[in-house]
């Protein structure tokens, strides 16, 4: 029985029934042909977690080269950025200090206005926090520390809080 590069896991794994139901059908005997179709079929299926983890390689590369590039273009725009900021505070500054408040040119018309910039500060009290999100004027960031908390709780029985999933996962190496 020889399998074809364009088996797929589905189909594999269907083998693998296949070859449990013939057993069950034989009474648990393992016949020549079973063990054919099992040996078959363990082969294919190496040859195609092979293949799977090759294209992860593949694609874990290309993730990383598309990465480094992204970084790459964020490093680019945040260079442009820098340059559009200095070259606006540049000419903010030649207008002030020449104490123009509007120019017009043939291409562009120029002016500078005072904004003003709000900033919390940084060391505000609790009571003016829940001042503020009592009046809607901020809101409450709850971020709890999940490596925290397993630490914290380690050797316990879990908070009525915690809920936990499983899932399985595959090592290679």
């Amino acid at each position: 029985m020889e399998q074809t590069q364009k088996t797929t896991l589905n189909e594999i794994v269907n083998r693998f029934h296949k070859a449990e139901e013939l057993m069950f059908a034989t009474g648990g005997e393992l016949t020549p042909e079973i063990m054919e179709l099992l040996a078959d079929n363990t082969e294919t299926l190496n040859e195609k977690l092979d293949n799977y983890a090759e294209w992860i390689g593949y694609c874990k590369g290309q993730q990383e080269y598309a990465k480094g590039q992204a970084d790459e273009w964020m490093k680019r725009a945040k260079t442009l950025s820098n340059a559009v900021e200095t070259a606006r505070e540049r000419m903010t500054f030649a207008m002030v200090d020449i104490d123009e408040t509007s120019i017009k040119t043939t291409r562009h018309t120029y002016s500078v206005r005072k904004t003003e910039s709000w900033k919390v500060k940084d060391d505000i009290s609790n009571l003016t926090q829940k001042y503020l999100v009592a009046n809607k004027l901020a809101e409450f960031v709850f971020k709890p520390s999940i490596s925290s908390i397993k630490e914290f709780n380690k050797g316990f029985d879990l908070p009525e809080y915690i809920e936990v999933t499983s899932k399985n996962s595959l090592t290679i190496r």
